[in-house]
């Protein structure tokens, strides 16, 4: 017979707690179990890709330091290049939607609006069928009243950003920074575009400093996730 010792159960419970904890925490969309360590999140995000090259750059710093994002991918440029579309996939970011042609919504029909977001969901699938996809971001941040329909039938979120880096408007290194910087805080989604010669030159400035300032780099879904059971657990001796 196995037997248990008292600090044993006590560990037992509050895993059990806490995986229960866990469950109902996670948000009202699908997305895989997992958690993260306590401490402040913000969302590092980019839009407008894939683009073979500069987004293999963006890539590559954010492996270096662990880094897991989002990227908000264009339609067409998916369909130009699907290979780094899954290369995003398989280094463990997360993709949403940016349209098929990066249209200001408002702007076009109706019936253009839901062409726009479910070509560009079907450009994704086509190109990642295993990534789930949660999210899109409407171009210039222009959401038209009422949404489109796409949008609930493809069961899509929208996240816009809380840090506008103004990276395509040209802006210097220490303008970019100092966006970043001067409004960090928890929860915080920052808007880059890889693209952009002004990201990928800071990227790994901003990334090292947003660390070593205790921020942890995740995806937009991650910022929702509760905080890992095992870190509430104590070692009962």
């Amino acid at each position: 017979m196995v037997s248990f010792s008292i600090a044993g159960c006590v560990v037992l419970y509050r895993w059990i707690a806490g995986s229960v904890l866990l469950l109902c925490s996670l948000p009202s969309f699908s997305q895989p179990l997992t958690c993260v360590p306590a401490g402040p999140r913000m969302a590092l995000t980019f839009d407008d890709g894939p683009w073979d090259h500069h987004t293999a750059e963006v890539l590559d710093v954010l492996s270096r330091h662990g880094v897991s994002s989002t990227f908000f991918m264009v339609g067409d440029r998916v369909n130009r290049s699907s290979a780094m579309a899954r290369r995003v996939w398989e280094e463990g970011h997360e993709i949403g939607v940016h349209t098929q042609h990066h249209q200001s919504l408002s702007k076009i029909p109706v019936s253009q609006q839901n062409l726009e977001i479910s070509q560009n969901w079907e450009a994704i699938r086509l190109a990642v069928p295993e990534a789930p996809v949660y999210w899109w971001r409407a171009p210039y941040g222009d959401v038209p009243k009422p949404v489109p329909s796409a949008v609930n039938e493809l069961g899509l979120h929208h996240k816009a950003w809380s840090i506008d880096t103004n990276d395509w408007r040209g802006v210097s290194d220490e303008a970019f920074q100092t966006a970043i910087f001067e409004r960090a805080r928890d929860g915080a989604v920052v808007l880059m575009h890889e693209h952009t010669p002004v990201t990928r030159r800071n990227l790994e400035t901003v990334v090292v400093a947003l660390q070593d300032a205790g921020y942890q780099l995740v995806t937009v879904s991650q910022l929702k996730l509760p905080v890992c059971a095992y870190e509430s657990i104590q070692d009962v001796s």
